[in-house]
């Protein structure tokens, strides 16, 4: 290794020892402050999910409060941020492709943070609107479909590229279900690997990347994607599985049969 790729490969692996430090200590103190904090009996697909704990995500809640109240005091449109999301997907992907996982996976992160303030954001200046709604998937799938270009170009040397294109295929498939059976009036959206999954699991595979390479020899894996690779391998099987069980549920409850459980 060249002595500029060192100095990269150090730099980055500080950078993500400083996030997922600041992350750990971050939901620590959220759970000590509200320790008495309980998944309910029967939570909704957007508050808990078995691979996205309601912990989690009544954390990053916690911490959008504040934002959504300075995006309100400075006049944000909510429009903007889905703008922006498409923006940073756009970028996490060109990152991608350029092999510098740890900062895709944070540019990725922050896409997924503009996509979930822009809805609490239109609910709190009254600027909701169908467009917008509109706007807001059609924009998150071209941005997830150009993560997964992304991810195809950093894995194109290996056999893990076909997972890539699989986490394409799935990751579509699960977003059209449910759109497919809510224009038929059922609106069904459980599953394992749903997009907040999506974004949360890839961005960390590709900011913890550098990290297990540093500390763990990986073999003839190392050069077929490393770490990232298995993520996204995980991440593309859950995704079809998930397509696969909408498909069964929507279709069960159009013919008036009630669905079975994951």
């Amino acid at each position: 290794m060249h002595e500029s790729q060192r100095t990269a490969a150090i730099i980055m692996v500080g950078f993500v020892l400083a996030l997922m430090g600041y992350v750990a200590v971050s939901v620590a103190l959220f759970r000590v402050r509200h320790r008495h904090l309980q998944v309910p009996k029967d939570p909704s697909p957007r508050d808990h999910s078995f691979l996205l704990h309601y912990l989690f995500r009544q954390w990053w809640y916690h911490w959008a409060r504040p934002l959504v109240a300075f995006l309100v005091r400075h006049h944000w449109h909510p429009d903007a941020l889905t703008y922006l999301s498409l923006v940073f997907a756009a970028v996490s992907a060109v990152l991608f492709a350029g092999a510098q996982t740890a900062y895709a996976g944070f540019v990725l992160l922050l896409s997924g943070a503009c996509d979930s303030l822009d809805g609490r954001l239109a609910r709190e200046t009254q600027r909701a609107s169908a467009r917008g709604a509109f706007l807001d998937s059609t924009l998150d799938r071209a941005g997830e479909i150009l993560v997964f270009i992304g991810l195809c170009g950093y894995l194109r040397d290996g056999p893990f590229l076909y997972a890539a294109l699989l986490g394409l295929g799935g990751s579509v498939l699960v977003s059209y279900a449910r759109a497919r059976g809510h224009s038929l009036g059922v609106d069904f959206n459980r599953g394992f690997m749903q997009r907040p999954e999506r974004i949360v699991y890839l961005a960390a595979g590709a900011v913890l990347d550098p990290l297990i390479r540093w500390q763990i020899d990986l073999g003839p894996l190392a050069d077929q994607g490393g770490f990232l690779a298995l993520v996204v391998a995980f991440v593309a099987l859950l995704s079809v599985l998930t397509a696969g069980y909408r498909v069964v549920a929507i279709a069960r409850r159009l013919d008036g049969e009630p669905p079975r459980s994951p």
